[in-house]
């Protein structure tokens, strides 16, 4: 399932068992009573996998992403983002195939906008050029290809030219609508 546009949610919202993150709908299914892992449970529908499982995609799924995150940025923890949704839920999780690199989508856009932000705050020319190359690259990574559905590279066009040219604006409303913690710019 691809994302239907750049936009996605800040956070998760947790309705009659389904959770929407990143896009990608997120099932809550329940495995108390026997204990089974979800993806050896037969009744779990394909194409999912456990918290477990997820957490440990999340490590590999880093380590192939193909694209370098910024230095000066925290990243947060997905292992922890995860427990959380765990944490909200009544019931194990299960998380659709592609959730952690359609997340990996998310950070690392909203990383390098943070980066492109501070840069331009502290008026470091390099920085700000670095970071500027680095999203300029973004439709085409990989997984970009894989999981966002923005054929006329509107994100591109409302977020990034604008910084571009002066007005960061449009870029501290993505960081604050869009990215959320730990990105958004706090006044």
């Amino acid at each position: 399932m691809r994302l239907s546009s750049w936009r996605r949610p800040l956070f998760p919202a947790a309705a009659t068992g389904v959770v929407i993150a990143a896009g990608l709908s997120v099932f809550l299914w329940s495995n108390a009573a026997s204990g089974a892992d979800p993806k050896a449970d037969p009744s779990t529908p394909e194409g999912f996998s456990s918290l477990a499982q997820t957490k440990a995609d999340y490590g590999s799924a880093a380590a192939t992403f193909g694209a370098d995150f910024p230095a000066d940025v925290k990243l947060p923890a997905m292992s922890e983002r995860l427990q959380q949704l765990s944490d909200q839920s009544e019931s194990e999780p299960i998380f659709e195939d592609g959730y952690v690199e359609s997340e990996l989508v998310t950070i690392w856009r909203c990383a390098w906008e943070r980066s492109y932000f501070n840069a331009n705050e502290k008026g470091d020319a390099k920085a700000t050029q670095l970071a500027s190359d680095q999203l300029a690259r973004y439709y085409e990574i990989d997984a970009v290809k894989r999981w966002v559905d923005d054929p006329d590279h509107l994100w591109f066009q409302e977020v990034v030219e604008p910084a571009n040219n002066g007005d960061f604006g449009p870029l501290v409303n993505d960081l604050e609508l869009s990215c959320g913690a730990p990105f958004a710019v706090t006044k």
